[in-house]
């Protein structure tokens, strides 16, 4: 018996001290990401993997990565060109290994993902990984930046879409031309590649792959490795992946069966409609020995699957939730409306309109979805805006509203259209009612900066961070503090306003809150480029109670919502969000700091400073109190 309670309490040491070392090597992360991972199990079985193979992990993960290329890269041929390419951005091979994705596989690898993928699409995707040859790569980072070599590499890589992509990138210089045809994978974290290798690898070779590649030089390996390729490329047969010439070899393959047949396989291919999903039960129904890389390449290209594939995976995503559980999709008629940050859609069906908008997840900005919605409600009920019918995290649904088209920026130049939008904004402050959060725009910026700023080393511009410790006593003067909390909208940039015959009314509510008034204000003249002239014309459209203590509030915040606007760009950089490229991100980033910047030396803002240097600052200890509980 007493063996027996030794032997126990020895296992729970053992479970005791893998989870002490797990929350001290995630402990460096978001709490989002940190949760996410502790409750993966493929994770957690992993981790244990690397921390008996890897003496140090952290100084492991400064030191290396790893790169898969995919059975499409290999088949493409791009084995060549991406190990010059690696040693070109300082990446040497430490070890390799060769390994197939099994489908299950293929859905754990990429379950995340699968979530938003359209149900053919991922399937499609499937075909194309599983069950044929993969390489996995032990990356050792010869150059040693001070950003890990995961992120580096991750960064390196470049979008799967080709439009997206630089010159520089990884994927551009291999020759990738469609998105499902990605020929190579890379982990975006340490976490990532932690879970990635245990799946694809599984423990023992796992440990095997990590042991007997720390410590290699690919130019002591480089005869092992000219070996090891002449022996995968003994198996498998290189293809011309090119959308065109696979269609022509599938047309002549058409050719050689029996003329009915023959004329259905054809209509297929010729059919811009046609699903990979529907092409592929015809070729299993049929027991047709097409070409496999062929068939694979050619519903890759074609446009159900790729050129729309947001609009693939909203409708996707609105047909499996209850909202449009009555709904026939047949005659739906889909729009794409744009968007940054998320991408909406017009929904038209036979007998209604509807805005339906696909969420990007972004943990870093902490969007209360339950509050939107319940803020939508009193909006709808003011008239400035459509209540939200349904939402669920990956898409929300409201009532489209019909309109003459978005407010310009121009525009409000004119008294006319200025004062529409003023007479929304008061109808919104004015109402007596409250929404569901609050707002503090400075302590938001503060809590972002901490989550990506400091911990990212050169991931933005050092002087905003001495820009936003510069601002501290503003921001506490009890005047701004203790302004007025009331409904706003907190995103007012003219693109978000509709012309409608009941007035303009505004979109997007989500980062919507209780909030200084002058703060709406503000946005929109920063959003609007308006000149001072324009501020004081829009205040006294407004007009507020205390006129001085307003234009002395809007004044401070119009630099702030620009260094906002800044911090959200790098929130969109640092959560992958490929609308524009990552060097245009950066560019729109940098002119939203010079305007910033601009504006404090302007004397609108200098005066506002000077009045509140004369008002009573909050003690320190009553600010550091309220900053913690909101950077907690």
């Amino acid at each position: 018996m007493k063996k027996i309670v030794c032997l126990f309490i020895a296992v729970i040491r053992v479970l005791f001290s893998g989870e002490t070392h797990m929350e001290n090597f995630c402990k460096k992360y978001t709490p989002e990401i940190r949760q996410k991972y502790s409750v993966d199990p493929f994770f957690r079985f992993s981790f244990e993997t690397f921390r008996e193979s890897v003496e140090d992990l952290d100084s492991f993960f400064n030191e290396y990565t790893y790169l898969i290329i995919k059975p499409d890269g290999l088949v493409g041929g791009c084995f060549a060109s991406t190990i010059k390419t690696l040693n070109e951005y300082g990446f040497e091979i430490s070890g390799w290994d060769v390994f197939e994705f099994t489908s299950n596989g293929v859905k754990q690898f990429w379950y995340n993902e699968s979530k938003f993928f359209p149900l053919d699409r991922f399937r499609l995707f499937e075909k194309i990984l599983s069950d044929k040859p993969s390489v996995v790569f032990l990356l050792r980072d010869k150059r040693r930046d001070r950003e890990n070599p995961c992120e580096r590499l991750s960064k390196l890589k470049g979008s799967a879409e080709s439009q997206k992509r630089e010159a520089w990138h990884i994927r551009t210089k291999i020759g990738v031309r469609c998105p499902l045809l990605g020929f190579i994978h890379t982990p975006d974290s340490p976490l990532s590649m932690i879970r990635e290798l245990g799946i694809i690898l599984g423990e023992k070779k796992c440990k095997r792959f990590l042991i007997e590649g720390i410590g290699n030089s690919q130019e002591d390996k480089q005869q092992e490795l000219n070996q090891f390729k002449q022996e995968l490329y003994s198996k498998i047969v290189m293809h011309d992946l090119d959308e065109l010439k696979s269609k022509d070899r599938l047309l002549i393959y058409g050719e050689t069966l029996e003329s009915t047949l023959g004329k259905q396989f054809k209509q297929f291919i010729n059919d811009q409609r046609t699903g990979s999903d529907d092409f592929f039960r015809f070729v299993e129904k049929h027991n047709l020995n097409v070409p496999e890389w062929d068939l694979l390449t050619f519903c890759s290209y074609q446009k159900s699957a790729v050129v729309n594939m947001e609009e693939s995976i909203v409708i996707d995503l609105a047909k499996r939730c209850s909202f449009f559980s009555k709904e026939t999709f047949d005659e739906l008629i889909v729009k794409r409306l744009g968007g940054w940050s998320n991408t909406s859609f017009k929904f038209d069906f036979l007998h209604e309109q509807y805005a339906v908008r696909l969420n990007r997840p972004n943990s870093i900005l902490a969007i209360d979805r339950k509050a939107e919605q319940m803020n939508s409600l009193i909006a709808d009920e003011l008239g400035v805006g459509s209540k939200i019918e349904f939402t669920d995290g990956n898409i929300q649904v409201a009532k489209f509203i019909e309109h003459e088209g978005v407010v310009k920026a121009e525009d409000l130049a004119e008294n006319e259209s200025l004062s529409q939008v003023v007479l929304s904004l008061k109808k919104l402050h004015k109402s007596g009612l409250k929404f569901q959060n609050e707002l503090r725009p400075y302590e938001r910026l503060l809590r972002v900066y901490e989550e990506i700023g400091q911990k990212e080393g050169n991931f933005m511009d050092k002087e905003l961070f001495f820009t936003i410790c510069s601002l501290k006593d503003v921001f506490t003067n009890k005047l701004v503090l203790e302004a007025p909390k009331v409904p706003c909208h907190n995103d007012t940039t003219p693109y978000n306003m509709l012309r409608t015959k009941r007035g303009i009314q505004f979109v997007d509510w989500e980062h919507s809150a209780n909030n200084d008034p002058a703060w709406d204000l503000a946005y929109l003249s920063a959003e609007a480029n308006l000149t001072q002239d324009d501020d004081l014309r829009m205040i006294d459209l407004y007009d507020p109670e205390d006129k001085l203590e307003f234009m002395t509030r809007f004044s401070v915040y119009k630099p702030l919502t620009h260094l906002w606007i800044y911090v959200w760009i790098y929130t969109q950089i640092y959560s992958k969000n490929e609308v524009v490229s990552e060097v245009e991100f950066r560019k729109l980033a940098s002119e939203r700091l010079a305007k910033a910047f601009n504006l404090m030396s302007q004397t609108p803002f200098k005066n506002a400073v000077k009045f509140l240097q004369n008002q009573k600052l909050l003690e320190p200890s009553q600010y550091k109190e309220r900053l913690a509980k909101v950077i907690s």
